[in-house]
This record gives structure tokens, sequence and C-alpha cells, in this order.
């Protein structure tokens, strides 16, 4: 008999972690989607001598006139162009968050406009899955929050 559930235990073991961790890669693969967004993003500022997009209109013309080695310095890929902008989880267009003034040091800022830095709230998802919503940090940083916290971190969102 035991001999019998050992191959049964060898087949079963090696689909188990790729089961548990399904979720986890979806999970990694819809915030490096927004990421994606907030390295053009970063590069918009890099090539603007540290001013931030007026709107998102202006960040999409932007990104479409990157030459392909602009492109591969800001680690994108031309494929990407037209689909970044655009959540995977709710389907709709990311928000840019107006924010005023120069960029801040990292650790600066509240999550509130006109702060800078590392706290402050530059993209989010405008309705985001499950009662929860991908924002992009200044520096980078993406995480999924829930409403409360979103409310916090972006007080003008509806």
């Amino acid at each position: 008999m035991p001999r019998r559930i050992l191959p049964l235990l060898l087949a079963i073991l090696p689909l188990l972690p790729a089961g548990c961790s399904g979720k986890k890669n979806v999970a990694h693969e819809e915030q490096q989607h927004l990421s994606t967004l907030v390295r053009a993003y970063g590069f918009y500022i890099r090539s603007h001598r540290g001013e931030r997009p007026a709107s998102m209109a202006a960040l999409k013309e932007f990104v479409k006139k990157m030459t392909p080695e602009e492109l591969a310095s800001a680690n994108l890929e031309a494929d990407q162009v037209d689909s970044m902008f655009t959540s995977t989880r709710d389907g709709q267009e990311y928000v840019l968050r107006t924010v005023a003034g120069p960029t801040g040091p990292p650790g600066a800022g509240s999550g509130v406009p006109g702060a800078g830095g590392a706290q402050t709230v530059i993209l989010y998802e405008k309705e985001g899955k499950n009662g929860k919503r991908l924002v992009a940090y200044e520096f980078m940083k993406v995480e999924e929050v829930d409403e409360e916290k979103f409310k916090q971190l972006v007080p003008e969102a509806k």
C-alpha cells in the first residue's frame, strides 16, 4: 500500500507550490504593470529637469514620442506603450495625480499633493478590484491599499 501512495505524492507535490503561489504571481504581475507606467513617469521627470507631467495626456504624448533608445534606457518596451496606461484589474485608465512643486527627496512627503517625496501618491487605479486599489508613490513603490488607506493617501479622489 505505501508503495502506491509514494508515486501519487510525487505527482501531486510539484503542483502544490504552483497552486499556492498563483495568486501572489498575479498580484505581482499587476503591480509590475503599474510599475511600467511609474518608470515612464520617472523618465519624464528626468527629461524635464524635475518637472512633473501636467496631465496624463502630456505623459502619454511624451511616452509615444520616445525613441527606441530612450525606451530601452527607461527599461520600457515598445509593445508596452499603448497598454501601460490602463489597469489590468479594472480595465480603466490609471489616474495621474497632479502634484505641485519639484520632486522631493526620499522619505519626504505625506501623500498629499504638493508635499513631494516617497509617500506622495502619483498614480492610482480609478476603481481597483475587490475594494482595493493599486497606488504608485513618487519614488517607484507600488502597493495595493484598502479603501480606508486610499482615502487617507488620496483624499480628493472620488
